[in-house]
């Protein structure tokens, strides 16, 4: 009799050990991928970085390594599926051959394996822009209590990174702020003009803190209230 108790107690063991061996992988164990639409690609334009299998609502770090050697990086976020997409931009000061990124997914811990992207030559026409809607501004009047503003608009930039734009008023004294570039490299922020500045030409300048380079400066026209 104890022999059989035995005996099922090891049957037993074994089904509970195999269930627990056999158990299916869970969902969120996939690989994580990324791909690179198109590719490849000419110096002047844009690609979509696609990535997929990653932690849900959570966040990824792409990295990524020009042809002529330097870096860069960003934080994207992840959909509710795991997935994520940005605009990636080529510029010719960085040369052709082979850019290479990978991606990290901050909920698993893990690296994508290295994608390679071809970079060609092209013709370069995405020099960073700036703009002004309106342009003239016109200041109130002393009797006036409106606020004379702009939007400021700059396109062009490295996506997803950071940007200073300063601007130099009429009567001389200067300011600026960082502001950061949305999937495509734009940005835009409203700028007021004071009274006490003065009339004249305020002139704006932004530094594309991805390339390290200097937008051509732009004027506002900023004309005296009646």
């Amino acid at each position: 009799m104890r022999r059989l108790v035995l005996a099922l107690t090891l049957i037993l063991t074994t089904f509970l050990l195999w269930g627990v061996v056999a158990s299916p992988i869970p969902a969120h164990a996939a690989t994580q991928t990324i791909s690179v639409n198109p590719n490849p690609v000419a110096t002047g334009n844009t690609a979509t970085v696609n990535g997929t299998g990653f932690t849900a609502n959570n966040w990824a770090y792409v990295y990524w390594q020009r042809p002529d050697g330097t870096t860069n990086a960003v934080w994207v976020s992840t959909d509710s599926t795991g997935a994520f997409a940005f605009t990636l931009g080529f510029l010719a000061s960085h040369g052709t051959g082979t850019e290479w990124i990978t991606a990290y997914d901050n909920g698993m811990g893990t690296w994508t394996n290295w994608v390679p992207i071809t970079v060609t030559a092209g013709t370069t026409t995405t020099a960073e822009q700036l703009s002004a809607n309106p342009n003239p501004v016109t200041l109130p009047s002393p009797t006036e209590s409106f606020t004379a503003h702009t939007t400021v608009t700059g396109t062009y930039f490295t996506p997803n990174n950071w940007v200073w734009v300063q601007w130099t008023r009429p009567d001389g004294t200067m300011n600026g702020g960082w502001i950061f570039t949305d999937n495509n490299g734009s940005f835009s922020f409203t700028l007021d003009f004071d009274p006490a500045h003065h009339c004249g030409n305020e002139t704006l300048q932004a530094f594309d803190n991805g390339t390290g380079t200097w937008s051509a400066p732009y004027v506002i026209r900023v004309n005296c209230g009646m």
